[in-house]
């Protein structure tokens, strides 16, 4: 399908056949060292691990991404002004996870939307009180800035449509509205990358969600992109446990029913 989600589950191992994902750690946990939630598929079980970052206070604002089974880690503490923290934990080579610190951003991120692009790129997209945009250069391990957001949109949902080389941006909590956005962003890759403005023709409320995940669906026949939005909290707080249904094309979103 072309297509790259930016909520994964975590890293896996094939040799130890495990899952590492990063956990919320709380105060005391975290001067212990990071907690890692360990996944055993075999033995069909979910312990903890820690991994020593020496970021204690950048741990929370962190968000994670998944690439060829190796943890990419970003992010800064909360009002932090220095450059968000970027690391790599590779999950494949043996079953103790390899630790590695990279560049730093230009700019703080918390809890910033990351997704991988086909240029063996990061875009790390906002953050809370973040407009400001980058992309990382995994080859290189260098940095640059590219257009900002034209308003906050944290917790928001992204998603790559590799064919026709646009990454889209879906929700997102806005402190100025004071409450999640029901339009889409979109930015194509090849291009200037500038973000562009999407309206919703039906069902923009729907889609005024953070922190939800994204599945999208192509058919080929009949040339329609449909995008499957799962769960997230709406504008009341509320966790919702719904999957939201959006045709690309004609700019529509409905409710699926489920049992």
């Amino acid at each position: 399908m072309g297509v790259k989600c930016c909520r994964p589950s975590g890293a896996f191992n094939p040799e130890s056949k495990k899952i590492i994902q990063l956990s919320n750690a709380t105060p005391n946990e975290a001067e212990q060292g990071t907690p890692l939630l360990i996944v055993d598929i075999e033995e069909e079980r979910i312990f903890r691990s820690k991994v020593s970052l020496r970021i204690v206070s950048s741990i929370k604002g962190m968000s994670q991404l998944n690439i060829d089974n190796s943890l990419y880690l970003c992010g800064s503490e909360s009002e932090s002004t220095l450059g968000a923290y970027m690391i790599n934990i590779d999950n494949t080579k043996s079953t103790n996870s390899d630790v590695k610190f990279l560049v730093n951003a230009q700019y703080p991120h918390v809890n910033p939307s990351m997704i991988a692009i086909p240029s063996n790129s990061i875009l790390v997209i906002g953050g809370k009180k973040q407009i400001k945009c980058e992309k990382f250069d995994i080859t290189n391990s260098k940095w640059k800035y590219i257009p900002e957001l034209p308003e906050e949109r944290y917790k928001c949902n992204l998603f790559i449509d590799a064919n026709s080389k646009y990454v889209y941006l879906f929700g997102g909590f806005c402190s100025e509205l004071g409450r999640n956005c029901d339009d889409i962003l979109r930015m194509k890759l090849d291009t200037q990358m500038i973000w562009e403005r999407i309206s919703i023709r039906e069902g923009a409320e729907l889609l005024s969600k953070t922190s939800s995940g994204i599945i999208r669906d192509k058919d080929e026949e009949k040339k329609s992109k449909v995008v499957y939005i799962l769960g997230g909290k709406d504008n009341q707080k509320e966790l919702c446990d719904s999957i939201v249904e959006f045709d690309m094309k004609k700019r529509k979103a409905r409710r699926i029913k489920t049992q």
